[in-house]
């Protein structure tokens, strides 16, 4: 999410600009549109912004994966990240998913006081990260074939706003620097609201 980048990449960000004001952002509002049954959504919730981060058993082999190709000729990145995701076994956590619940959330940073600090132990939803569910896969991954061509629609963040747009008014230039180093330093130090343990990808 952040548009910190270095100079090499500027003049990419400059091009993406031209489709979009928030050319490091995504657009949530669509994944909102359809129930859990493939019906129409009547009324639409959706988080300012999701976090993914992978499972504490995908970072561990896809360091492994990293450590065998260092080092080597083809070692273009590209190589490494096929084989990290052929080296999963199934049933993995690959992703715990957190929400953002607006863009005032994002700059707070969250607190246990502030979490916990009332008699139910409800969160404050204006400075919580709240963890809502984790990603498994059910099967190992397997190559495609190249024909066999896959499509991810990028949704302009433009369309979540004309949604809310209550958030639109609440972004500030703070919100351009802010990436997936301070999402990681909260979760690691447990600034963040679980909704429950999720023990299995049989579980819903």
């Amino acid at each position: 999410m952040t548009e910190k980048v270095g100079l090499m990449l500027r003049p990419i960000l400059e091009r993406f600009r031209a489709y979009s004001n928030y050319p490091t952002q995504l657009g949530l509002s669509d994944f909102a549109k359809r129930n859990r049954d493939g019906t129409a959504a009547e009324a639409l919730s959706f988080p300012w912004c999701l976090v993914l981060r992978p499972g504490e058993e995908v970072r561990r082999i896809a360091q492994g994966v990293d450590e065998r190709f260092q080092g080597l000729p083809e070692n273009d990145g590209q190589v490494n990240f096929i084989e990290q995701i052929l080296a999963l076994p199934e049933d993995c956590v690959l992703y715990d998913i957190f929400a953002v619940p607006d863009p005032d959330a994002a700059l707070v940073g969250g607190s246990i006081a502030r979490r916990d600090d009332s008699a139910d132990g409800e969160r404050d939803g204006r400075s919580s990260l709240i963890r809502i569910g984790r990603m498994w896969n059910t099967t190992r991954f397997f190559r495609s074939e190249r024909e066999n061509q896959l499509f991810f629609k990028h949704q302009k963040k433009e369309e979540d706003y004309d949604l809310v747009p209550e958030w639109f008014e609440r972004i500030r230039p703070e919100h351009q620097l802010y990436g997936s180093k301070e999402f990681e330093r909260r979760i690691e130090q447990g600034l963040f609201y679980d909704l429950g343990p999720v023990e299995s990808s049989d579980a819903t």
